[in-house]
Formats: structure tokens, sequence, C-alpha cells
């Protein structure tokens, strides 16, 4: 297949409305997609959380530290999402009844499945840091964070839903 411009574009908005139907272009171009959002939110996650922990003159490798392991939890993250969702193209639903189904079920099943790829990515991606989540989810400040990120996942989830429905 010929990588140009429009299957670049037809790529990107099938990544981004994700319908279930079979996206434009190369398979993998829909896996290059989630690994550059995700970069782009452990970019975002790493400033945020430098911005909460008040160390804005931290040394460049102190942040480089913190984005790759933020890259890490949102890699696990973003590709178990991706996982799931070609899943439930592949074997449970199509187009077809997704579109049959009342507004309050589609958004479940584009909510639901976000939701569910961070509260089973988070812990996996944490812990193949070699991080100890009993104790990280001891301190006040990891456990507002965690809520955050799942609820402006969720959130962005829903509202991108909606907007691309």
């Amino acid at each position: 297949m010929n990588l140009n411009q429009h299957v670049l574009r037809g790529s990107l908005r099938d990544w981004i409305t994700n319908d279930l139907r079979k996206p434009a272009g190369p398979a993998w171009l829909q896996w290059l997609w989630t690994v550059l959002f995700c970069m782009l939110l452990a970019a975002a996650f790493t400033l945020l959380g430098v911005a909460m922990s008040g160390h804005w003159r931290a040394n460049p490798e102190k942040w480089l530290n913190w984005y790759g392991k933020n890259l890490v939890v949102s890699l696990v993250i973003g590709f178990l999402i991706h996982a799931l969702f070609d899943i439930a193209r592949h074997w449970f639903v199509t187009p077809a009844q997704i579109k049959a189904w009342q507004p309050w079920k589609r958004t479940a099943l584009f909510g639901g499945i976000p939701l569910l790829g961070m509260l089973v990515g988070w812990p996996l991606g944490v812990s193949l840091l070699g991080i100890n989540i009993g104790q990280l989810l001891g301190k006040p400040q990891a456990v507002a964070f965690l809520a955050l990120a799942i609820g402006v996942s969720l959130l962005s989830t829903v509202v991108m839903h909606h907007y691309f429905a």
C-alpha cells in the first residue's frame, strides 16, 4: 500500500474516531498513532507531575527519567486499550450492531474500554518499572494523581466519543 497524505489522514481520522470499522491504511499505522499519542501523554504527565511536585528547576536528567517512567506506563495502557478495541472489533461487535445501540450503550462501550485499559494497565505498567504499588498508593499525591488521570481519561473519552459520534 502506498502511504500518501490521503491514507495518513484517513488512518489518523479512523484512529481518533475508532468506530470499530476497518481502519484506513495498514494495521501497523494504527499502532504507530497509539505510540505517538502515548509519547504525548507521557510528556503531559511528566509536566503535570513536575507542576504538582513544585520542582520546576529539576535537572533535565530527572525530567527525562520521569518521562521514561511515564512513557512505559502510557505505552502499557495505550497498547492494552488498543488491543481491547481490536478484540471488540474482531470478536464481539460489528459497527452495524453498534450503530443500532442506544447512545448510552455506545458511550458505555467507548468509555468502558479505555477505563478498563487504565485500571488494568496502570498497575501493570507501574509493576514493570519495579515500583511497589501498595507503597505508591500509600502516598496521598500518588492517589490524587491517579484519580486525576482516571478522571481526565474518562472525561476525554466520553467527550471525544460524543463529538465524533
